[in-house]
């Protein structure tokens, strides 16, 4: 259920800092030196379907002692053009910079989804460790090297693709909630000082004063009505209402859509005149979810109020509609990052406040937690992990305007040591995770697949990526922290 939250922010208070795009560069290159880490296997399966996740497991042998946190780079690629196809990097849960020399580190289970119309055939598959070293204008994916000499371009395995047999997942089509025009169809609708006439593909219905709240509603969505409960694959409720009587003459009722969950939460919409009758109305469902579980709906109903006299309206068609894109097996990213609202500096022993603007392209149906990290630029450490709730819930977000998610407020540390950081900052989902499941989140950015990486336990930290290719990591700022004030003697 959505929390309205008021807030208040003065912008004027805090310098904005804006990422950049313009002109940035993004490279691949292998570190100069002696290699820290020889590989040693890569445990896959011989083959894997189209649609389907690759799982593997990969270990290593620690030559030396690596002094950061690197990420693990994942990559399916085309071994013809050298094309990436898949990009499933990732972070470790065991940090590198805790890996003692002469140990074998052995790494999984990870992922690589395999795409639906990805063709048959043998693929490279790519992996080893990186740094992400950022430049004013460079992006550079600095990769560890390994001792093994017969690896090439960090090529250590191949996959044969073969055709899925899985049956092709079919597009999400509007759900008819009723259009009056079976018996069994009008037979779900009940009545309270109401008549109610189906005729064809509409009914007319005539509220009558002398009920407090007059109404014909559907409800107890069980046995045949069961597949109305469940409204999370749709984005509009929509209905078709005309007023059959003269409203100038009469004066307009007070008339009301009411939906229920099985817990009794409401929503309800005041039926304006002007903007709803003689048009077909459509709902938000991420509206509705603000209020009532849209999981497990329970009744659908119009009750009026206000009534001098009979009033009668003809109804059409009620149903349920999915968006204008077709379902498909990948979620293209929705949210853009806008910019920072945050200073340039603080000290260490003090909150650390700030504000973001994001915009997305399509509704959110639930709420997003947030994570925060700070992050040494020298060292690549996270000096601060916090989860936050967005004070204007993601549910709440416009669609296609900039939108400011609220002020976040967080306590520093008195013992982070004075030097700049990276400000990490993103919204984040969980889903339960069965026991003996693979799961892992794809996305589709330009041409390629991005693999969201499942975490290690019983529930999958799914982080939401931004539509910003130029937004490497979720870093979304900096800020110098300085030294903490020394405390009176």
């Amino acid at each position: 259920m959505r929390r309205i939250i008021i807030f208040l922010f003065l912008l004027y208070c805090f310098p904005v800092f804006l990422l950049k795009a313009a002109d940035i560069e993004y490279t691949s290159e292998t570190r100069q030196g002696e290699p820290l880490i020889t590989f040693k296997s890569i445990d896959l399966p011989q083959e894997v379907e189209q649609s389907e996740i690759l799982p593997l497991y990969v270990t290593f042998f620690v030559n030396d002692y690596i002094d950061k946190p690197l990420k693990l780079f994942l990559h399916l690629v085309d071994p013809n053009t050298g094309k990436l196809i898949v990009n499933a990097d990732t972070d470790l849960d065991y940090p590198t910079d805790e890996w003692i020399p002469s140990e074998s580190i052995r790494l999984g289970p990870y992922g690589i989804y395999i795409p639906d119309d990805l063709a048959e055939g043998e693929y490279n598959i790519r992996c080893g460790l990186m740094d992400v070293v950022f430049g004013d204008t460079k992006v550079t994916y600095l990769r560890e090297p390994y001792s093994n000499q017969d690896i090439k371009d960090f090529v250590v395995a191949t996959i044969k693709v073969i055709k899925s047999t899985a049956v092709e997942r079919q597009k999400i089509e509007p759900l008819i909630i009723t259009d009056f025009s079976t018996d069994v169809d009008a037979n779900r609708w009940r009545t309270r000082g109401v008549v109610f006439n189906p005729e064809n593909t509409s009914a007319k219905v005539t509220f009558f004063p002398g009920y407090r709240y007059p109404a014909f509603y559907m409800e107890d969505f069980s046995g045949d009505s069961e597949f109305l409960k469940d409204w999370s694959l749709y984005d509009f409720f929509a209905f078709e209402i005309e007023d059959l009587d003269d409203a100038t003459k009469k004066g307009a009722p007070n008339l009301t859509l009411q939906i229920k969950d099985s817990q009794d939460r409401k929503y309800k919409l005041w039926l304006s005149p002007s903007e709803h009758y003689g048009k077909t109305v459509k709902v938000d469902i991420a509206d509705i979810a603000n209020y009532i579980n849209i999981y497990d709906i329970n009744y659908v109903g119009f009750y009026a109020s206000n009534l001098t006299e009979a009033r009668s309206f003809n109804f059409g068609s009620i149903k349920l509609l999915p968006g204008e894109e077709a379902v498909t097996p990948d979620d293209r990213p929705f949210i853009t990052f806008d910019k920072l609202n945050a200073p340039t500096d603080v000290k260490a022993g003090k909150f650390f406040t700030f504000n973001m603007a994001v915009t997305i392209s399509r509704h959110i149906k639930e709420n997003y937690d947030m994570f925060v990290r700070l992050v040494d630029k020298n060292t690549s450490k996270d000096v601060l992990r916090i989860e936050v709730y967005p004070p204007l819930a993601s549910t709440q977000w416009p669609v296609g305007q900039q939108t400011q998610i609220g002020e976040i407020r967080i306590p520093l540390s008195a013992d982070i040591p004075e030097g700049d950081y990276y400000i990490k900052a993103g919204f984040y989902t969980t889903i339960t995770i069965p026991e003996g499941a693979f799961y892992v989140k794809h996305y589709t950015i330009g041409d390629v697949i991005y693999t969201e990486q499942p975490s290690r336990g019983d529930m999958d930290f799914i982080r939401i990526p931004y539509t910003n290719t130029d937004v490497v990591d979720f870093i979304v700022g900096e800020i110098h922290i300085s030294a903490a004030d020394n405390p009176e003697q």
